[in-house]
This record gives C-alpha cells, structure tokens and sequence, in this order.
C-alpha cells in the first residue's frame, strides 16, 4: 500500500501557485512604455519637450517608462578622407553638443537613466552658457565621471556614435518630419506626435493599458 503525505503535496502546490501568482504580478510591474526622442542639441522645441514633457513624466513615471535619446536630428553627413563628416542645423557648436549628448548617452543610458536626464536636463537648462562652462557644470551636477566623458568626445568612438545616431534617425519611417520627433514602442505615429509633445503622460498612460497605476489617474 502506497502512503501519500497529504501535507507535503499541498506545501507544493501552495509553492506552485505562489510562483505562479508572482509571475504574474511582476509581469504588470514590469510593464514599460518604450519613448525614444530624437532631437537636436540647440533645438528650442526639443528643449522645451525635454524640459515640459520628458523630465517631468519620467520623475512621475520612471517604474512605467524606458527612454532612449537620439541627438542628431536634421544634420547631414557625408564621407571623405576615410572619414565621416557632419553638418548640423545650428552650426558647428550643436554638432559638438550633439556629440556630448552622444557619449552621456552611450555612458549612461543603458543602465543609469536618471543621471543621463538630469544632465540633458542641465545642458538644455544652462542653455545659455558657453557649451564647455555649461557641460563641466552639468557633469559634475549629475555626478557622472568627466574623465570618461572627455575621452568619448576627443576618442576614436565619436565618430562611430555620431554615426549611430545619425543612422537610427535616418530610419524613422514614416518619412522623416522634424525635430522633435518621438517614437513609442519603437513605432513612428505622425498622428500622435501634437498629443505626446503636449501630453506625454497620457500617451504612456494609453499605452500602458489596463490596469493602469494611480498615477494616470491623476491630473
């Protein structure tokens, strides 16, 4: 005659279907609306964005949100002399922001999101300011490590960043329209684009779905 520990299999299926039952709430805690700026360096409407919609929603947000930065925007490119060579919309100095931007994000992006935002945050705020005054002010701001910036920027991996961003610019479909430009989850909707520079909490809201947080129903 075979016994069954009758104690022991319920212990095992409680066990199974905590597992379960963790699974699925890490599933909607895990939930994230991917919005990826493309946007130049100088652009008065993408620092009003950044300053409006982007850092706000993000401070808000930040459990519901993935952000990727592309600095680039409508420059052009061209190569010669075994290099390429880049032309920006407002000049010599925003291809040189540009690039700063570029290494802050290549730095930062992948793991520590809020440092990278407070210093494009920074950088769009002090504006006004000679680009090394205000980039040596917004490092040290956002503690990240200068050295590493100024060896991205003077280094053999500008170009090849610049490069990067140039090419993911180049392959938002549909056709390009301007600066600033967003794409949620990795797709292009001209039709959204009013609403998420006026509005983006209610975009990630939208695209959060059901149930949404507490924050979505706030005003």
């Amino acid at each position: 005659m075979r016994y069954i520990n009758c104690g022991f299999e319920r212990k095992m299926i409680k066990l199974l279907f905590t597992g379960v039952l963790l699974q699925v709430l890490c599933s909607f805690a895990t939930q994230k609306v991917k919005t990826t700026l493309y946007y130049e360096s100088l652009c008065p409407g993408c620092h009003e964005f950044i300053k409006d919609q982007l850092v706000p929603t993000w401070k808000n947000m930040s459990d519901y949100m993935l952000v990727e930065l592309v600095p680039y925007g409508n420059a052009q490119r061209n190569y010669s002399g075994g290099h390429w060579h880049f032309k920006c919309q407002h000049g010599v100095l925003e291809c040189e922001e540009n690039l700063i931007h570029a290494c802050a994000v290549d730095l930062l992006q992948s793991r520590e999101t809020n440092k990278l935002l407070n210093f494009i945050n920074c950088m769009v705020f002090h504006s006004d300011l000679e680009l090394h005054k205000k980039t040596s002010w917004c490092i040290k701001n956002a503690e990240i490590p200068e050295r590493k910036i100024i060896a991205c920027v003077g280094g053999p991996k500008a170009e090849s960043l610049i490069l990067s961003m140039a090419e993911k610019t180049e392959s938002v479909t549909p056709d390009w329209l301007g600066v600033p430009t967003v794409q949620i989850n990795g797709v292009y909707n001209p039709n959204e684009q009013e609403e998420i520079v006026d509005n983006l909490k209610s975009i990630i809201c939208k695209y959060l779905g059901n149930p949404q947080p507490d924050i979505c129903n706030q005003v």
